[in-house]
């Protein structure tokens, strides 16, 4: 006895799983839910159309061995020629030490500092080093260009002969 069609139509459905699979590729999309694949290439690349940004500069020294009682400054300049050059002081309390803290205005003393400043984008060199009290000329020097588009945290370089 042969099969009958309607017999063939059951066993060909219980074999796929009974689920019939319709292809829809050209149909659109009526999901009102927004796809978030991962690999989707439809979303905008925001940080590639920002302008460079002021920012905040902080420096960082470790490492000051033998340098006790002496004083660390910063001095940033570069920039636009609007800004005000700005500088970092600290007295090295230990030995070893580290030392941090944020690039300020330049009130005329390096040592009294002004507000914190947004330095302005672009390139600008951080010149450290370690001073005696009283002192304009610095035993050791270190000295790093940065460029500014937002806050920065710098690690200074280790100090040197100037």
């Amino acid at each position: 006895m042969r099969p009958t069609l309607p017999f063939a139509a059951l066993f060909l459905v219980a074999c796929t799983g009974g689920v019939a699979q319709i292809d829809d590729s050209d149909s659109e999309d009526t999901d009102p839910v927004e796809d978030t694949d991962i690999g989707d290439t439809d979303i905008e690349d925001t940080d590639a159309n920002t302008e460079p940004m002021p920012g905040r500069i902080t420096v960082t020294a470790n490492g000051l061995i033998g340098h006790f009682g002496q004083m660390y400054l910063v001095f940033a300049s570069g920039g636009g020629e609007q800004q005000a050059p700005g500088s970092y002081c600290e007295t090295v309390s230990f030995d070893p030490d580290t030392i941090s803290g944020t690039v300020s205005e330049y009130a005329g003393d390096p040592c009294t500092l002004g507000a914190e400043i947004d330095f302005e984008p672009g390139e600008w060199t951080l010149t450290g080093g370690v001073y005696n009290p009283g002192s304009q000329t610095p035993e050791k020097c270190a000295e790093v260009t940065i460029t500014v588009d937002g806050d920065v945290e710098v690690m200074m370089p280790p100090l040197g002969d100037c």
